[in-house]
């Protein structure tokens, strides 16, 4: 790790956070990595430089769906209403809209 300065070291985190077990047994024993979070000194780039992408697996276990919370969609409500306000209707890009919730709420709002 040349060139970099350490911002943060962790061993043995759980990788996924918003993944659903089925057992104590299966959650003690889940996929973990160690987080070693360096800033590239020449680039100004933070990563994690243990990160290992084999143990990303994604199943049908995996959950992140915010949008059954009934506190989330007012909070996306009040972010409409911000867009609206300061932006208008029209030419709106959505990046990284997970399920899509959040742009089938600008689509019914008329966005």
């Amino acid at each position: 790790m040349e060139n970099t300065n350490l911002l943060y070291q962790a061993d043995a985190f759980q990788v996924f956070q918003n993944q659903m077990y089925n057992s104590k047994e299966a959650v003690i024993n889940c996929p973990k990595g160690d987080i070693c979070v360096v800033q590239d000194l020449e680039t100004g780039l933070i990563y994690n430089s243990t990160f290992r992408p084999e143990l990303m697996t994604y199943d049908e276990n995996y959950e992140n769906e915010q949008a059954v919370s009934e506190i989330f969609q007012k909070h996306l409500a009040s972010i409409s209403n911000i867009i609206s306000s300061y932006l208008g209707a029209t030419n709106i890009v959505e990046v990284g809209c997970g399920e899509g919730y959040f742009l089938e709420t600008l689509a019914e709002n008329g966005f």
